[in-house]
């Protein structure tokens, strides 16, 4: 009957589909609600009955998933975070998915994130790469402890000659990284008086 409700005041007076929720949504699935409002491309309707849902229901991944997907629609960056805490059992990997293609800058950075801690580092990188998230970049490599990835991000920022860059991650990962390496790459880059002074210390740091 709910159901049915739905149907009929969203083709005869939409407006009513907001003080049905209100007074009904704890009757209704909250599955078949989000799917129907999907369907009819209205899920932002559903921002305040999702977001009560899941405070009260926090383990709920139907329910958790809807929200995320209207977060991420309307885009609410810290809403998405909140959510994520709140159910930790939503797939992350999926949510990365959706995420590393979003038009925002903040939630492709995110969904590097998510790919790197189920261990995805290269996908990650690749990503945060394109955007120029340096700190992200960083903090993923370190994370990995992986010398062939810290190398290579080392290698591209030498063939694009940017100083700046090139300088932070060999500075940051200088226990990941070959000092002959670093220093080849310099002076591929013509970096030598800027890396001078950051090879020293790599060498005084792996002679200790």
């Amino acid at each position: 009957l709910l159901e049915g409700l739905l149907n009929f005041y969203f083709e005869h007076d939409p407006r009513i589909l907001i003080d049905l929720l209100d007074d009904f949504s704890e009757c209704l699935d909250i599955g078949v609600l989000i799917e129907f409002f999907r369907e009819k491309d209205i899920m932002f309707v559903l921002d305040r009955t999702l977001r009560r849902y899941q405070t009260q229901n926090p383990s709920n991944i139907s329910a958790s998933m809807g929200l995320n997907e209207l977060l991420i629609h309307i885009n609410d960056y810290y809403g998405l975070i909140d959510s994520m805490k709140k159910c930790t059992s939503v797939d992350s990997s999926k949510l990365a998915e959706v995420l590393k293609v979003s038009e925002y800058r903040h939630f492709r950075v995110l969904g590097a994130k998510l790919m790197a801690n189920t261990g995805n580092f290269s996908k990650s990188l690749s990503i945060l790469v394109q955007d120029d998230a340096l700190i992200e970049i960083l903090m993923i490599l370190c994370q990995s402890s992986n010398t062939q990835y810290a190398t290579a991000i080392l290698t591209r920022y030498a063939n694009v000659r940017n100083a700046v860059m090139f300088l932070a991650v060999a500075y940051v990962l200088y226990d990941l990284l070959h000092s002959d390496i670093v220093f080849e790459l310099a002076s591929y880059a013509q970096f030598q008086d800027l890396s001078l002074p950051l090879y020293c210390q790599i060498m005084r740091h792996k002679m200790k």
